[in-house]
């Protein structure tokens, strides 16, 4: 569409890859549009700079949202008379020790018990912990290959072992663990490594929104709940993973003000205080909604009901001043490199490969394909 001058006005943030399509001048800078620095944006200026390319900002996330957490069941946690993880998280005591300590408990009460299920990407969310990346684009346009660092190396290793000692998936139910799959496997899976937004409401709904309505579940907290990834005790501070909501407007777009009225409409419904105040009502206490017409007419909707730990959690675990935040940046390159480096991460963590074997053979290419963007 840019080729042939039809570009559209604006595209959500997955068509954004950095530095992948950045590169490629496939968007409009926006510094003559909006300035990060004034009171709409100045929360996000440093999160805004995080993306900067060839010192031009061409994406203004309006919000922060999580990235992976370790999702579980409360109900399995107390009949496994384990310590709670979000007491742990509270008193700042979820550790990597913490964590793995669990699931070694858990795993030799039964021999089917899995501690922690996490491919691919999610990988990258323990990594973070460390503070450091797989891969780093710095503000000055250059590009770091983390694969071999020392960080990188001890949680590969800390991931290495769990598998090691039986603590990892072996595709006991299916090739992948998806929300549903965990919410009717939560008593066997400690731990599933995904966005907890989606996974706590999708788990639950699963158990509680069953087809037709006669077994719909109403007003009901479900026992499902999530954490961050544990502190990585050895480093500085409390590192996080994280992700964003945006708009990117494409190069050629024939109505760039009005593209940039809608970016700013965003950021002013996500942080104007009486907005957010009843989204977090909506979602700890909706307000019933009914069926108009059709079969279930008159009957109740079924709407997920939050926790108030749950939803409190998840907005903390957005909040700049509760984690500093990392962004790998290994993902931004291509579909296929991504593909290539999620291979070498899984043959690790699921299939017991040797980190030190495995970083040395792909650090080379890692290498090449930065060289590209490096140019």
């Amino acid at each position: 569409m840019i080729s042939s001058d039809d570009s559209p006005d604006i595209v959500t943030k997955d068509a954004y890859l950095y530095p992948g399509t950045a590169a490629k001048n496939m968007f409009e800078a926006l510094d003559d549009y909006i300035d990060k620095d004034n009171a709409l944006w100045s929360d996000m200026s440093g999160i805004i700079d995080s993306f900067v390319w060839n010192g031009k900002h061409f994406y203004y996330p309006h919000r922060i949202t999580t990235s992976f957490a370790l999702n579980y069941s409360k109900k399995t946690i107390e009949e496994n008379d384990l310590p709670d993880p979000y007491e742990l998280y509270r008193n700042g005591e979820w550790t990597w020790d913490a964590w793995r300590d669990m699931m070694v408990q858990f795993c030799d009460k039964d021999e089917n018990n899995i501690g922690f299920y996490g491919p691919g990407t999610i990988t990258g969310s323990f990594i973070a912990t460390t503070g450091t990346t797989l891969v780093k684009v710095n503000s000055d346009g250059t590009i770091q290959n983390n694969i071999k660092t020392p960080e990188v190396t001890r949680a590969m290793t800390f991931l290495e072992n769990l598998n090691r000692n039986g603590l990892t998936y072996k595709n006991q139910f299916d090739s992948r663990v998806s929300p549903q799959v965990f919410s009717e496997h939560c008593d066997q899976l400690l731990f599933l490594g995904m966005e907890p937004e989606w996974t706590y409401t999708a788990a639950t709904e699963n158990i509680q929104n069953k087809k037709g309505v006669e077994d719909d579940i109403f007003g009901t907290v479900s026992d499902f709940a999530f954490v961050p990834f544990p502190r990585d005790s050895t480093a500085d501070t409390y590192y996080q993973a994280y992700d964003t909501y945006g708009f990117l407007v494409p190069k050629g777009s024939k109505n760039i003000k009005g593209a940039v009225d809608f970016i700013n409409c965003f950021r002013v419904y996500g942080t104007d205080p009486e907005i957010q105040a009843q989204v977090r009502k909506d979602h700890v206490d909706p307000t019933p909604m009914y069926f108009q017409e059709g079969k279930y007419a008159g009957s109740e909707k079924w709407q997920i009901k939050w926790g108030e730990q749950e939803y409190d959690l998840w907005r903390e675990m957005c909040d700049p001043s509760k984690f500093t935040f990392v962004m790998e940046n290994a993902w931004g390159f291509s579909s296929d490199f991504e593909s290539q480096y999620i291979d070498v991460l899984n043959s690790v963590t699921l299939d017991g490969e040797s980190w030190t074997k495995q970083s040395e053979e792909f650090s080379p290419i890692v290498d090449t394909i930065i060289a590209e963007y490096s140019k």
